[in-house]
């Protein structure tokens, strides 16, 4: 799919689906355990820290910030830890998994504080399993960061602590378009 704005082509999309209960596994299993995450009520609602700007995808999803990362540049990590969940209460299924692997602040500003805007310039995301109902917790990292570009890697794992899905996304670091911001 391709969105097109003013005559120019601004997005791409491609997309590769299939049954997730359909795909032999052959009985072996390797995965990345969730990391250790304090308790939903004592971490920080994302619309309670400082960002900036109003993101109207807050209105859609409930994000609550490891209390160690709730401060933009108090980190000697580019790491972000938070539970996820839609606003509205609905279970999650696959395609939230995708939605929230693009849902939480740039892990770059824990390390750097509030440095400016991180256009996506290209995001992959492997869907793994199906989640259960409940909380979902994420943690991305970015390890990478040379001349404004940066890679940053991120897991998605549900209430039982199945992973439900991998990203990876590059993305441009630019400085603030608006003043103070």
């Amino acid at each position: 799919a391709t969105l097109i704005q003013d005559g120019t082509q601004r997005l791409e999309v491609v997309a590769a689906m299939g049954d997730l209960a359909a795909v032999p596994g052959g009985g072996h299993s390797l995965t990345i355990p969730p990391p250790d995450m304090p308790p939903v009520e004592e971490c920080v609602e994302r619309d309670l820290l400082e960002q900036g700007v109003k993101l109207f995808i807050s209105s859609r999803v409930d994000l609550r910030v490891h209390p160690e990362m709730s401060i933009a540049g108090g980190s000697d990590r580019a790491e972000t830890l938070a539970w996820i969940r839609f606003v509205d209460g609905r279970p999650p299924d696959t395609m939230a998994a995708v939605l929230f692997s693009d849902a939480f602040a740039p892990s770059i500003f824990a390390l750097l504080g509030r440095v400016g805007w991180v256009p996506t310039i290209e995001l992959t995301v492997h869907v793994r399993a199906r989640p259960s109902p409940g909380w979902m917790l994420g943690r991305f990292v970015t390890e990478d960061l040379r001349d404004g570009r940066m890679v940053e890697d991120g897991c998605i794992w549900d209430s039982e602590g199945t992973l439900i899905a991998r990203s990876r996304q590059l993305a441009m670091l630019l400085p603030s378009p608006v003043e103070g911001a």
